[in-house]
């Protein structure tokens, strides 16, 4: 749960829900991509293929698109989700880096930065792998800052995993 410590905060979790209504909108409406294509493709075809022999694998998303296959669930939102749910991993989390800046003007120095770069909402609305990594990067970033602040062990792995996690969406 996410708990409101300054005024800044309610104004702060609007704009990332804002962004969030943004991305999923995006992901719906935006024609599929060159390479989305050519990962779904391989995906209703040629799976294995794709996971082991070419260079367009991503293959956590890949393997997204697979279930959605799968699943036959063929829509745009459908092989997105996977980007979609990391939006909404990250969103939070960066909410909650923001938050604990003190001055306003870093504060949205900071949202700015993370968040209205074209580039990451731009990922975050697309079947590609990049949104997961970066999703996993938070992450890993989080539990270590939680390790380093509350010094409880559990954190430690688990800042760990998330790390090597982050690169493999990208191969």
């Amino acid at each position: 749960m996410i708990v409101l410590k300054t005024k800044a905060d309610p104004i702060i979790l609007t704009i990332l829900f804002a962004l969030f209504c943004y991305v999923v909108a995006r992901a719906c409406l935006v024609g599929i991509t060159h390479d989305e294509a050519y990962s779904f493709y391989n995906m209703k075809k040629f799976w294995y293929a794709e996971a082991l022999c070419t260079g367009n694998t991503h293959w956590l998303n890949s393997a997204a698109i697979k279930l959605a296959i799968i699943l036959n669930l063929e829509s745009l939102i459908a092989i997105r989700w996977l980007s979609i749910l990391s939006a909404f991993v990250f969103f939070p989390i960066a909410f909650l880096w923001i938050r604990s800046i003190k001055e306003l003007h870093l504060k949205l120095f900071i949202l700015s930065f993370l968040l209205l770069n074209p580039y990451i909402l731009d990922y975050f609305s697309i079947a590609r792998g990049y949104a997961l990594g970066l999703m996993f990067e938070a992450l890993a970033i989080f539990y270590f800052f939680r390790f380093l602040k509350e010094e409880k062990k559990q954190f430690q792995p688990l800042s760990l995993f998330f790390a090597g996690l982050s690169p493999l969406c990208l191969v």
